[in-house]
């Protein structure tokens, strides 16, 4: 689920807890630059207090800088769109704290957009085999 605020993140991790699935929130595109990486950890933490299999994922876009302050903040899956040979340095620094890296963004219900977010969550959450995870990564 693409989720903006604390508010989203709650309406999702519900319909996830009520179905039994594990939740994976992800920020906007360029999240890391207009919620900053600290808040959206909280917002996954307002999640994670509804449903605890509950995991974010942050848009870095190429921004190094912002994708080291996401693992520093302990958001467990970061998306950097930058260079292979940073985002291979990247993924030796999220690997050693159990993190990830990648270079692609899952598809995901953009929560804003819904006019029933909660039916949407849980249409959603019902329909997909692996709700939101991302190539490769551990959700």
């Amino acid at each position: 689920m693409e989720v903006r605020s604390a508010h989203e993140a709650r309406i999702a991790a519900t319909a996830a807890a009520a179905l039994g699935r594990p939740l994976l929130l992800v920020s906007p595109r360029g999240g890391a630059a207009s919620l900053g990486p600290a808040m959206f950890a909280a917002i996954v933490d307002a999640g994670r207090q509804i449903h605890p299999d509950t995991a974010g994922m942050i848009d870095c876009e190429d921004a190094e800088g912002d994708a080291l302050l996401a693992l520093r903040v302990g958001i467990g899956l970061v998306i950097y769109k930058g260079g292979a040979a940073v985002r291979g340095k990247l993924q030796a620094i999220a690997a050693a704290g159990g993190r990830a890296v990648v270079a692609e963004r899952p598809d995901a219900l953009v929560l804003h957009r819904e006019t029933d977010a909660p039916a949407a969550c849980r249409h959603w959450l019902a329909t997909s085999r692996r709700p939101g995870a991302p190539p490769g990564a551990i959700a």
